[in-house]
């Protein structure tokens, strides 16, 4: 359905981990999907980084197989 104000909010989602600023193409609730390929990470703890119209939220995770493609689970 059209938004009647023509107003499109603005997300961003990304994970940091290991000193990395990874972005996200979707979150679920115990896994994450990345936008693009990257190095694999061991287990570890990170933060996922949701912004939607300039609020930011942080939420702090552990990935417990790390990442080693582009959907990665987490709690």
């Amino acid at each position: 359905m059209p938004n009647p104000t023509g107003h499109s909010s603005k997300v961003t989602l990304d994970l940091l981990v290991n000193g990395a600023k990874l972005g996200l193409s979707q979150v679920c609730p115990d896994e994450l999907f990345l936008e693009g390929a990257c190095e694999p990470v061991p287990p570890m703890d990170g933060q996922v980084v949701i912004g939607i119209d300039g609020v930011t939220k942080i939420m702090d995770v552990f990935l417990p197989h790390g990442i080693t493609g582009r959907r990665i689970a987490y709690y």
